[in-house]
């Protein structure tokens, strides 16, 4: 009989203790963690627990969860988990942060009803490592982590700093938070540089087109705005409208694209002669002004839609917008100058910062062109105005940092004019006309950055001139091509890789073709009334050349 009492007296005691443990003791809780790509080889999440304790204890700590969802310690209660940071992925991807908080229930075990029933329960908290659970799952399956993997392109160094700071604290972490934030900052850093707005070949070509690979964004004179439509020629939507009225035009270009937002160009003639930088849901929702041109200024800023604006052109890399705006210094003069200023500002406008200002002697066109470090452009100069005018051309092609810096020569051409450029894939592209033979257009040519390896793309025949804007789609050269006799029928010519010319008609009904843009797997040519100014007409090829859908004529 005393051995069965000290035995029942053991019993019961184990079944209190168990009793208190189930009621009061920390134990693991499992946390269902739904994020694409995550694993432990990335840092823990870490969760900010709020709450209170069955007995009523207030509770605030950080803990940190793995890809398996475990890693947290909690006693019986109610809680509320915020994630504080990102994890890092062993691939410098991070995710967006939610801010809703995730409820955690940790149940407390019901009362041991039975002392013959301890003994199993004992047996079943031990197999199950201490979890206290008889089935061996830990508490808090219901609770769900769903992180949304953030684009790189617009990940901060705020929010690389914060994952950091977080993660330094995890006591598992052992210096894998600041290896992977190298790795963090340089996949960002390399997805910036991809991020352009447009195409480089349609910013030569005013960026009168871009493409999100669904919709082509276009502007026409004749629909009167900017328009999208599908690939498939679905009938064009107006995204955004002309200024009309007795005092009032205006033209768009400089069509860049970020996500759902249309970033453009907009120049007004008439009463309210100006150019404004506007953005746009793709949509056709929101449209914002962000810059407009300082008014009363004195500066007689140069207004010629055949490629020469106030604002030259506007520019999207990364996530910032630059711009190039011109005007005439000294003109009427006997030393005319060209200034040209860049400025760059944020998507919404806001943080306008000049960065640079260089002059060119003269009054001929000045091509330019920005990629996402440097500024290139050709001054194009006409040194005397005597008799020999075509032996008196030079031009000289210059490129610059962005903030002024480091201005270097890269080419110098005599008797020859550039009259467009851009960077592509590593070369400069450019097309020129010589003035000791005709002065027409008629050479496409490119070189490396450094000004070698110059080589000649496409060459215009006898009776043929070039359009000054072109485009370079996987090495092959669009243009137009005008005949100089009698009846001009304008070609789309075609030059491949291989040395090889094939040339497609262009029948654009009552315009000019005037610009080719490319939109990845075709071409929109856009055609204005005299081959230049105001644009009407739309239409798309293949890049071979076959016609496919008209949107505006």
């Amino acid at each position: 009989m005393l051995v069965a009492g000290i035995c029942a007296a053991v019993v019961v005691a184990g079944g209190v203790g168990l009793w208190w443990y189930g009621n009061h003791a920390e134990r693991q809780v499992s946390i269902k963690v739904e994020a694409p790509n995550y694993s432990n080889d990335a840092t823990r999440i870490p969760l900010h627990v709020t709450g209170a304790d069955s007995d009523g204890k207030s509770v605030d700590k950080t803990g940190y969860v793995d890809a398996d969802g475990g890693g947290l310690s909690l006693s019986p209660g109610s809680y509320e988990a915020t994630v504080e940071a990102s994890p890092i992925l062993a691939d410098g991807s991070i995710y967006e942060v939610p801010e809703d908080p995730v409820t955690i229930s940790v149940p407390s075990y019901n009362p041991i009803e039975a002392v013959a029933a301890v003994p199993e329960v004992i047996q079943n908290s031990v197999n199950a490592g201490g979890s206290g659970q008889s089935d061996g799952s830990a508490d808090g399956s219901d609770a769900i982590i769903t992180l949304t993997p953030a684009d790189p392109a617009r990940v901060t160094d705020e929010q690389i700093a914060a994952a950091v700071a977080a993660a330094s604290q995890d006591p598992n972490d052992n210096g894998k938070a600041q290896s992977l934030s190298q790795v963090a900052t340089a996949k960002r850093d390399e997805a910036l540089a991809s991020l352009v707005g447009n195409m480089p070949s349609n910013y030569a070509n005013n960026a009168l087109a871009a493409s999100d690979g669904t919709y082509d964004y276009f502007y026409s004179k004749s629909l009167g705005g900017i328009y999208r439509a599908k690939n498939d020629g679905s009938s064009p939507e107006q995204v955004f409208a002309d200024e009309t009225g007795s005092e009032t035009t205006s033209y768009c270009y400089g069509l860049n694209l970020s996500g759902d937002t249309l970033y453009f160009v907009m120049q007004t003639s008439g009463g309210r002669m100006g150019a404004s930088i506007w953005s746009v849901g793709t949509d056709g929702s929101n449209p914002q002004q962000l810059y407009h041109l300082p008014d009363g200024d004195g500066l007689d800023w140069i207004y010629d839609l055949d490629g020469t604006y106030a604002i030259r052109q506007l520019y999207l890399y990364g996530q910032k917008l630059y711009f190039v705006l011109g005007y005439y210094v000294g003109w009427g003069g006997d030393d005319p100058e060209q200034t040209f200023e860049l400025w760059s500002m944020d998507e919404d406008g806001s943080n306008q910062q000049k960065l640079s200002e260089f002059t060119v002697d003269g009054t001929q066109d000045i091509p330019i062109f920005m990629d996402d470090g440097r500024l290139y452009y050709a001054a194009n100069s006409l040194d005397d105005f005597g008799s020999d005018i075509d032996s008196a051309y030079s031009s000289d092609i210059v490129s610059i940092k962005l903030d002024g810096s480091d201005e270097t020569e890269i080419a110098l051409y005599l008797n020859v004019e550039v009259m467009s450029l851009f960077v592509q894939d590593g070369k400069i592209y450019m097309c020129t006309r010589d003035h000791l033979d005709g002065g027409s257009p008629g050479e496409i040519m490119s070189m490396d950055l450094d000004g070698s390896n110059v080589s000649t793309l496409a060459q215009a025949n006898d009776g043929e001139v070039f359009s000054r804007f072109f485009n370079v789609v996987d090495d092959t050269v669009y243009t137009i091509i005008y005949s100089t006799g009698e009846s001009s029928v304008p070609l789309l010519g075609i030059y491949g890789s291989d040395g090889n010319k094939t040339t497609a008609s262009l029948d654009l009904g009552q315009t000019l073709p005037y610009a080719i843009c490319s939109s990845g797997d075709h071409l929109v040519v856009l055609g204005g009334g005299n081959g230049g100014g105001a644009v009407y007409s739309a239409d798309t090829y293949s890049l071979d050349g076959e016609p496919q859908n008209t949107y505006a004529n």
